[in-house]
């Protein structure tokens, strides 16, 4: 194979390639991955395709028939994207609950007493 031959070849697999990752990147758009998300999945591993159960949580599998384990050609993109959603939820409610803690403590905030306005 000649330079010429062997460059136009590696510049067709580069087009290929950049196809591929374009349809990949769409693809993860559309299920609405974003980079916080892409950070809150991080190491996480789809442990069941049935019941959507990762390694991080939030849920355990508890199936019946045991784990229902991913195909080799699916990523469990989907489940792991969910999974994240909900651990991000909690985690924002947790935080939310242990702010209007502290804040009732240190008596910023006062329920009991109804907001007025300056006059």
């Amino acid at each position: 194979m000649s330079r010429a031959a062997a460059s136009k070849a590696s510049k067709e697999a580069g087009k290929a390639n950049a196809h591929i990752k374009a349809e990949q990147k769409e693809r993860e758009k559309s299920l609405g991955l974003n980079g916080t998300i892409k950070s809150a999945i991080g190491a996480d591993v789809l442990m069941c395709k049935a019941c959507g159960a990762t390694q991080l949580g939030p849920t355990k599998c508890e199936c019946s028939g045991g784990r229902v384990k991913p195909a080799l050609d699916d990523d469990g993109l989907a489940e792991l994207i969910a999974a994240a959603k909900v651990r991000m939820a909690a985690n924002s409610e947790a935080n939310r609950q242990e702010t209007m803690r502290k804040s009732e403590a240190s008596g910023r905030l006062r329920t009991s007493q109804p907001f007025m306005s300056p006059q």
